[in-house]
């Protein structure tokens, strides 16, 4: 839990003690830690009757923690952040105490949004990781055309581009696939097994890439009907593949007002949208037996305003929510307070909840200030 945290305190040391010897600077290092501490504050999550929240990681471990998935007795996550020349991406796992393990360091991909572990039928690259990303560092970049990439899960061995995503035919507009988000494979012994879905918000495409590394998109959603993709799941029986979606970043009129849309394995929207004027809704998880009495409720999280561009020298807007999903239909909130909350995922008996808090390449600032919460039940 250490990682980023030891760098930036210790360099914050350093520089307190260098401009301590100069008496005129201590007002500037009394703001310059002012500012600091404004940014890099926990935000203050708020649990709903019935759950519990308690920081799991906190601030000074993650960049952008976006998206989690199991792996034996360890959780793997992939953190956006940290730009090392045209590379910045690791990807950790940790325990059910919060202990960190570098499994892939800064520099051997370029931003990392959305991860999976390929499944045994996945051709040459089964079992490594295979990743949406950047095809370089930098703001322009989240705008071009994403790369679908693997590499071995011990980082050693040389990363696989498997295909470039492409833009969209101009037919449906020619927009490039650009803004990555959530990649995820399909269940094996189901329609979507073998396949990597990745999404792309600048085209609102969700694209599949087969083991051979053709890639092509799988369903683009009416911006103005549907809203922008952001994170993929799949119904318990595997029959439907779950999209949460909701307004572009930024402030919009007459957007979509947010929801879940459920598509079948030929890339067909079927039904009329869950849980309707939910918000900007991002990563999704069903809850296991045992998790109180909401075994088998899907749980999703809500961003709020992404704030883009990122104000530099202030606190973000606690407006992100976790919300739970009866068996009617209803929602209930489950906690408030978080900032930019994304994947959410079941591990070690509780819901975790990465937040990328103010820190992503398209809001501009750079900072370790990424958390994970855990809810329980109570």
């Amino acid at each position: 839990m250490k990682l980023c945290s030891d760098i930036f305190f210790g360099a914050t040391k350093i520089l307190a003690l260098l401009l301590s010897l100069s008496a005129p600077m201590s007002w500037a290092i009394d703001e310059a830690q002012r500012v600091m501490d404004k940014v890099m504050t926990l935000p203050k999550v708020k649990a709903a009757e019935g759950f519990g929240a308690s920081t799991f990681i906190g601030i000074g471990n993650f960049y952008d923690p976006l998206f989690m998935r199991d792996r034996g007795d360890r959780v793997v996550v992939n953190d956006d952040g940290g730009a090392v020349g045209e590379k910045g991406s690791r990807i950790l796992s940790f325990d059910a105490e919060g202990n960190i393990n570098v499994e892939i360091d800064l520099k051997k991909l370029p931003p990392v949004v959305g991860f999976d572990i390929a499944p045994p039928g996945f051709g040459k690259v089964a079992g490594q990781f295979v990743v949406l990303s950047q095809q370089k560092s930098g703001f322009d970049s989240a705008l071009e055309n994403h790369l679908v990439q693997a590499i071995p899960q011990d980082g050693v061995g040389a990363v696989t581009r498997l295909c470039t995503l492409q833009a969209l035919a101009k037919k449906k507009g020619g927009m490039k696939a650009g803004f990555g988000a959530d990649g995820r494979f399909g269940p094996d012994d189901s329609a979507f097994a073998n396949r990597f879905f990745s999404v792309t918000l600048k085209n609102a495409t969700v694209y599949q890439t087969i083991a051979d590394g053709n890639c092509e998109p799988f369903i683009t959603f009416d911006p103005v009907a549907w809203g922008l993709p952001f994170a993929l799941n799949f119904t318990q029986d595997n029959q439907y593949m779950l999209v949460s979606v909701g307004p572009g970043i930024g402030p919009q009129q007459n957007a979509p007002k947010g929801g879940i849309a459920r598509v079948n394995a030929a890339g067909e929207i079927v039904g009329e949208i869950i849980a309707p004027g939910i918000g900007r809704t991002s990563g999704m998880a069903y809850a296991p037996e045992g998790f109180g009495n909401y075994g088998g409720q899907l749980f999703v999280a809500a961003i709020g305003d992404m704030q883009i561009p990122v104000p530099m020298t202030q606190a973000l807007e606690q407006d992100g929510y976790v919300y739970r999903i009866d068996d009617s239909g209803a929602v209930h909130p489950v906690a408030s307070g978080f900032v930019n909350p994304t994947g959410i995922h079941f591990a070690f008996g509780k819901l975790l909840v990465a937040d990328i808090n103010g820190d992503f390449i398209a809001g501009r600032r750079e900072l370790p200030d990424g958390f994970i919460m855990a809810i329980e039940a109570k």
